[in-house]
Parts: structure tokens; C-alpha cells; sequence
């Protein structure tokens, strides 16, 4: 119930968003931002009140990513989705697909989301609010920028990819 103090938990997820709002995302499902006067505020994720996906409540959830978007952040979890945050918004999105709820990193490229899943490379179309596969399948466990702003890498459990995502092939 406590607002005001950093989250508990391990870290495993930082970023600062466009107006210098240092995020901090744990594995107790717990997230909030440091503002710049020092005071702390902590989200409660609608999405994760009383959500388990199994049973095991202490391994699914936990926050694995945040990166900024415009004036908002995009959250991720391990089996609960995406979530896109503000001042006073949040929106869930999952998918029926459980696999492509567990996203390990995400990744934005010239305002497009990309997310990395067990069962690969997938793109948050947010106009359609949807999960769009795309031609890597493998599961995907981190992305890095590339020298080419059509372009970024992809790992793999096997491989590192050059992916474009305009023309969504590996190159």
C-alpha cells in the first residue's frame, strides 16, 4: 500500500522517460519512477492485481523491461504482456497466445515496438492493439541497435540476426 518508496524486489528493469523520470521495474511485480524533485511514486498495475498465471504468482509477472515511447513507457512482464503507462494511464495488452505474453526485452524502432519471446520476434501493432508475428520464430532473448536505421540485431538461441524490420527479413 505504500506509495512513496522505491519497489521492492530485484531489479531487473531501468530507464528514464522524456520528462527525466528515472523508472524502476522489479521481479516482485512492483514498479515506479523516481521523479526529479527526489519523491518516489509507485504504480500499481491494474494488470497485475491478483493475476497468477499457474500457481507460481513468485515467477510470473516480474517486470523484465521498460523503455520510454513518446511521453509514456512501455512495460513489459514474464507471462503478463505489455503495458503502456503515463500520468494517470495505464493499458494492458496481452495476447491469446501465452507464449507471446512472456517478453523478455523490448525494442523500439522509429516509433514501431518489437518484443522478444519464446516463440520469437514479434511487433505491437498499437493502432490495432495486436501481436504480429514476423519472420524470426526462434526464441529471441535480446536486440541491439544496428548501423543502419532500417535495422536492428536480434539473438537468438542460436543466432544473431540483422533484422530490417522494414521490409521484415533478416539480411
Amino acid at each position: 500500500t505504500d506509495t512513496t518508496t522505491i519497489p521492492h524486489g530485484w531489479v531487473n528493469a531501468i530507464t528514464e522517460d522524456s520528462q527525466n523520470n528515472l523508472w524502476i521495474g522489479t521481479n516482485q511485480k512492483t514498479i515506479g519512477y523516481l521523479k526529479s524533485d527526489g519523491s518516489w511514486t509507485r504504480v500499481k498495475l491494474k494488470g497485475m492485481e491478483d493475476w497468477d498465471r499457474d500457481g507460481r504468482a513468485w515467477w510470473w509477472g516480474f517486470i523484465s523491461d521498460i523503455k520510454p515511447y513518446e511521453d509514456k513507457v512501455i512495460v513489459s512482464s514474464n507471462g503478463n504482456g505489455l503495458f503502456i503507462l503515463s500520468n494517470n494511464y495505464e493499458r494492458h495488452y496481452t495476447s491469446e497466445q501465452k507464449e507471446i505474453n512472456i517478453i523478455t526485452e523490448i525494442f523500439v524502432a522509429n516509433k514501431r515496438i518489437f518484443v522478444a519471446t519464446g516463440k520469437g520476434l514479434y511487433e505491437f501493432d498499437l493502432k490495432k492493439e495486436e501481436f504480429v508475428k514476423t519472420k524470426i520464430s526462434s526464441p529471441v532473448f535480446g536486440f541491439a541497435n544496428g548501423n543502419n536505421p532500417d535495422q536492428f540485431y536480434v539473438s537468438t538461441n542460436d543466432k544473431v540476426f540483422s533484422y530490417d524490420y522494414q521490409k521484415n527479413s533478416m539480411v
